[in-house]
């Protein structure tokens, strides 16, 4: 069946995609609005996230429980987060009640009470979460090797650090809510069972009287090469790696996320079957793609143990190498086979599509079609693939090992250490 595919843009500059999916009785949005980490002031990193929380405490004729029961009677589910570029909102629901829903969360981008008498909860919970990161020593690594890889204000983690987190105030919230919860650069994404015409009334009425900004321009990612041992007292050692990749959208974007698919997608990957499955190195192995805006990565983590943990590293790499001697018929027909699922139930999800409709506007200016995505992975072979890892080497290696025992980079892998 074709895909109807609409975008209307206001005239304050935000944009409005959507796709109508007539099989369906839900409907879903994805609202990114341009508040990322990366606009965090020096000195106040968790501001993003802090004002994430604090702007769903009460907005228009809403406060804080108003806009929960509201929500909870609806039948919405959802959620929010906070990224390098964006802060997200994410609220599934029957189709019928999406224009109150619209309507609320209009009021909490653009109307917010972010009351004074809240923000001490709101840092309170954020610090709770900054220290709970502590005990979750993966996350911890995969934070330090971002922070290290892109350093400024793209390697931010939306958790913040304990003196930004302390040092917000409600100014901060006031002028961090003035200057980047803006129309231009808002992308609003729904999906699902809707009319075009009416939508794009409804959120006219909504969103077009929001006042315009200054758009702000994206910096351009800048690489370091590095690799940091965190001392930390345990039977374990993290591992995280990462190396040059492409980012979405790229003309070599599909081959080369079919060659991290053949790594790490599955239970049939090399990754997991030549480091655990074999070698019983580790209890947990993975790779996956990471885009920036004009930037990728490949990022790697093994969580092993700290007598095996050289050898693990040692195992990683290698296999990361074998990839330019061959791809077999099978590994790729598997992860064509595990791609095509995934299209199927995003054509299935009417959030799914959502999310994947803004991410495509986002990094694309356009909407793909599930049609081409489909294409360009039929059209992948194992020679094109094997081709483009020799011509693509890995290398801008950035590796980050939390443990006892400081490793030795295999090698292969160039990166000067800092402490």
């Amino acid at each position: 069946m074709p895909q109807n595919l609409f975008k209307h843009q206001l005239d304050n500059g935000m944009i409005l995609i959507a796709e109508p999916m007539p099989n369906l009785k839900s409907a879903s949005i994805c609202l990114n609005v341009p508040a990322g980490t990366m606009h965090e002031p020096q000195g106040l990193q968790g501001l993003a996230s802090i004002c994430c929380d604090m702007i769903q405490r009460g907005a228009g004729e809403y406060d804080s429980h108003d806009i929960i029961n509201q929500l909870d009677c609806l039948g919405v589910e959802r959620d929010d987060g906070v990224s390098t570029y964006h802060v997200s909102f994410h609220a599934s629901m029957i189709a019928e009640v999406l224009p109150d829903v619209l309507d609320i969360y209009s009021k909490i981008v653009r109307e917010p009470h972010l009351p004074d008498d809240e923000l001490e909860h709101s840092k309170a919970g954020a610090l709770q979460e900054l220290r709970g990161l502590e005990d979750e020593l993966a996350q911890r690594c995969f934070r330090d090797l971002k922070r290290i890889r892109y350093p400024g204000p793209l390697g931010r983690s939306p958790l913040g650090d304990f003196a930004g987190i302390e040092a917000i105030d409600r100014q901060h919230l006031v002028d961090y809510h003035s200057k980047f919860y803006i129309p231009q650069g808002t992308i609003l994404s729904v999906a699902g069972a809707i009319d075009w015409p009416e939508l794009v009334e409804l959120v006219e009425g909504l969103f077009g009287r929001w006042g315009k900004g200054v758009e702000q321009v994206l910096p351009k990612p800048d690489v370091i090469s590095a690799y940091k041992h965190i001392d930390y007292p345990s039977q374990q050692t993290q591992i995280a790696l990462a190396y040059d990749g492409v980012p979405y959208g790229h003309a070599d974007y599909y081959r080369a996320r079919a060659l991290v698919g053949i790594l790490s997608d599955g239970l049939s990957s090399r990754l997991f079957t030549k480091v655990r499955e074999e070698n019983s190195l580790v209890y947990a192995v993975s790779a996956s793609p990471h885009s920036l805006y004009g930037c990728g990565s490949n990022l790697c983590y093994a969580g092993t143990q700290t007598q095996k943990a050289q050898k693990c590293l040692d195992l990683v790499w290698q296999t990361i190498l074998s990839l330019r001697d061959g791809i077999a018929q099978e590994e790729l027909d598997c992860w064509k086979a595990r791609m095509r699922t995934s299209l199927v139930m995003e054509q299935e999800s009417s959030l799914g599509r959502a999310s994947q409709m803004a991410s495509d506007w986002f990094y694309l200016g356009r909407i793909v079609p599930l049609e081409e995505t489909q294409i360009e992975i039929q059209n992948l072979t194992t020679e094109s693939l094997q081709q483009y890892s020799v011509e693509h080497p890995p290398q801008n290696f950035t590796v980050v090992t939390l443990g006892e025992v400081q490793l030795e980079l295999p090698d292969g892998i160039s990166a000067s250490k800092i402490e």
